[in-house]
């Protein structure tokens, strides 16, 4: 298993945090991911994936896409560590997908989680994600599976936005949840595609990666939301709380 993880790590891929904006494509070797996992994170083996790397928060699916990878954490001390680095911690140009450091709280329980990945020229990594801002796509590839070695997650894209990288700023914590509803109420207003609906919910996954279009320094942006835990649904934004044990609205 350690031989089977260290040996697809030199095609994974992040961007910088919000702030720097600074990555373009790049290259990287062509072929789809293989995850050693099943059907949920407990067959998944953990500990092999800890022992090359304990920064390991989750590991990330979307069907029907290339989108299939561990995520990691990004720390206070070197936030942009994993922008340069494999997932062993060696230097690679590609680096390794990774929760911002600004999210303290978690890669489930932030109110906001942001994870950034490249997009590559061979279409790996979070490349795919970039098409999200078509209606179209967004609608055929609604679900997100997020595993970690708690929990299995499913959420629901709901919207995409292309931003213009030099003129966007990154906020991942809010006063209540209240407040969380209204900034992301505002992203749906401008975003690009979107499901119809109004979204209640105390937690939001926004995984970024670059895309060409509109803005030189373009960046696309996936929101999504929980709508089942362990295979239990969320109807209500309290249910994900006592999912995950926690208290809150």
């Amino acid at each position: 298993m350690r031989a089977r993880i260290l040996a697809i790590i030199a095609v994974f891929a992040v961007l910088s945090a919000l702030s720097v904006w600074a990555v373009s494509s790049v290259r990287a070797p062509a072929g789809q991911l293989s995850p050693p996992l099943q059907e949920d994170c407990a067959t998944i083996d953990w500990d092999a994936l800890m022992q090359v790397n304990p920064d390991i928060v989750g590991w990330i699916e979307i069907e029907g896409t290339n989108v299939s990878q561990p995520i990691v954490r990004a720390s206070a001390d070197e936030p942009e560590f994993y922008l340069k680095h494999a997932l062993d911690g060696s230097w690679h140009y590609a680096g390794t997908p990774y929760l911002d450091a600004s999210c303290t709280a978690g890669l489930l329980d932030s109110q906001l989680s942001l994870v950034y990945g490249h997009h590559l020229n061979d279409g790996s990594v979070f490349s795919d994600l970039a098409l999200y801002a078509d209606e179209g796509f967004l609608k055929r590839h609604q679900e997100i599976a997020l595993h970690t070695p708690e929990h299995d997650v499913t959420y629901r894209v709901i919207a995409a936005r292309k931003v213009d990288a030099s003129a966007e700023n990154s906020v991942v914590e809010f006063p209540s949840t209240a407040s969380l509803r209204e900034w992301l109420a505002g992203q749906l207003e401008i975003a690009d595609a979107r499901l119809a609906g109004d979204f209640a919910t105390n937690r939001v996954l926004a995984l970024v990666t670059c895309s060409y279009g509109t803005f030189k320094n373009e960046r696309t942006i996936v929101y999504a939301i929980p709508i089942s835990c362990d295979g239990e649904t969320i109807r209500y934004p309290s249910d994900m709380n006592r999912l995950l044990g926690k208290s809150g609205a």
